[in-house]
């Protein structure tokens, strides 16, 4: 029973490191696919200047994230926008940090509360500001990731010792 019981704890251990790797890969594709996304916003705005539900409508087709269709459906449920967006960022976004999410909530307050201009510039600061978040996820996971799963496993192998 007890090696049963130290298999487990080992394999449960293992398992804990891929998982947190994982994590760290979620973030990084997550944070890569906001900043397509407000790329394809800020080609929207200055070629078409759609209005926000029509601008959502359109970023919602081209892109795979949870949040934006949270985010149609609160509108639909007759929320204001920065309401709508708020809620779905902290509830849709679990890959990102809290920093991560603070700055997605900032840049939907900001949409569609300047001129074409305005919106433009804040496009380019936020593209810059989730690209350097992107590269340091990058380097959070090539540096953990190597180590994380090996180092788990040699915590799991140490408690089944302890247990038998």
């Amino acid at each position: 029973m007890n090696i049963i019981g130290a298999t487990f704890v080992t394999v449960s251990a293992a398992l804990l490191g891929r998982y947190w790797v994982s994590r760290l890969r979620a973030r990084e594709d997550i944070l890569g696919m906001l900043v397509i996304m407000i790329s394809r916003l800020q080609t929207e705005l200055e070629y078409a200047a759609p209005p926000l539900e029509s601008l959502l409508e359109t970023l919602c087709a081209a892109s795979e994230q949870a949040f934006l269709a949270d985010c149609r459906t609160r509108l639909a449920d007759g929320a204001s926008f920065p309401e709508a967006w708020r809620a779905a960022t902290e509830h849709g976004t679990p890959q990102l940090n809290k920093s991560d999410r603070a700055k997605l909530i900032a840049f939907g307050q900001g949409l569609g509360t300047t001129d074409l201009a305005g919106q433009s510039r804040a496009c380019k600061l936020y593209s810059a500001l989730f690209t350097e978040a992107q590269d340091s996820a990058r380097r959070e996971r090539e540096k953990y990731g190597a180590y994380l799963p090996r180092l788990s496993l040699l915590l799991g192998l140490c408690a089944a010792v302890l247990l038998l």
